[in-house]
C-alpha cells in the first residue's frame, strides 16, 4: 500500500498572500538550514509550460505558469538531516508540500507546522491531490 500526503499552506480566512520575498525572508530567518533556487525553479517552470502547451492543458493551468516564476525551496532541521521539505513558492499562490512516504511525513511534519506559524498561514490537507 502506498502513502501519499499533500498539504497546502495558505493565508487565514480573507488575509492576502505574503509577497514572495517576505515568505523567503521569513523562512531564511526561521530555518537556518535552507536553500533557495530561483534559477532552477524558473527553468523548470518554463519547461513544464512548454510541455503543457504541447499537451493542450487548460488555459487556467497555462496561465499559472506564465506569471511570475517560482522559487524552489528546501528546508531541514539540521545540515545532515535524513529528510527535508522541498517545495516551490509561487507569487500569490498556496504553498504545496508533498510527503511521499509515511516516514518522511513523520520526520518533517513539525517543519510544516512551523512554516504555517511563521508565515501566519493555515495548514490544510489537500485530499484531492493526496
Amino acid at each position: 500500500m502506498s502513502f501519499h500526503s499533500c498539504w497546502l499552506l495558505k493565508p487565514k480566512s480573507d488575509a492576502p498572500f505574503l509577497a514572495q520575498e517576505d515568505v523567503l525572508d521569513r523562512l531564511a530567518v526561521a530555518f537556518p538550514v535552507h536553500e533557495f533556487d530561483a534559477e532552477g525553479a524558473r527553468a523548470g517552470a518554463a519547461k513544464r509550460l512548454e510541455l503543457l502547451e504541447k499537451l493542450g492543458a487548460p488555459e487556467a493551468i497555462l496561465n499559472s505558469y506564465r506569471g511570475d516564476p517560482p522559487v524552489g525551496c528546501r528546508i531541514a532541521e539540521a545540515p545532515n538531516a535524513s529528510y527535508c521539505l522541498e517545495f516551490f513558492v509561487w507569487p500569490d499562490q498556496s504553498i504545496m508540500v508533498v510527503f511521499a512516504t509515511e516516514v518522511h511525513c513523520k520526520a518533517c511534519f513539525f517543519l510544516l507546522d512551523d512554516m504555517a506559524e511563521i508565515l501566519g498561514y493555515e495548514l490544510e490537507e489537500d485530499t484531492e491531490a493526496s
